[in-house]
């Protein structure tokens, strides 16, 4: 069985806000959430990715990465952004 969600953030600490009404950061302690309900898959495909930049969207990567949670839809590049999660 796989535990496959939408991460509707970016998870981190750094980063600027979007110039938009609601912008969605979460801390990087919200990983361990993630992984204490078994969380195997998150897409990142989504309209608050983006809400603190870059910056933010690296440190995503990252800490989707130390948690062990695959993600989708997003990545360094389009190649990886399109990459499955396997």
């Amino acid at each position: 069985d796989l535990t496959i969600g939408n991460l509707e953030c970016a998870v981190g600490t750094g980063g600027t806000p979007a110039s938009k009404a609601y912008r969605f950061l979460a801390p990087p302690a919200s990983i361990q959430t993630l992984t204490s309900a078994s969380f195997d898959v998150v897409s990142l495909a989504n309209n608050h990715i983006l809400d603190w930049g870059e910056v933010a969207l690296s440190e995503t990567f990252a800490n989707l990465d130390q948690g062990g949670i695959a993600y989708v839809g997003a990545g360094a590049d389009a190649a990886a952004a399109h990459a499955p999660a396997i």
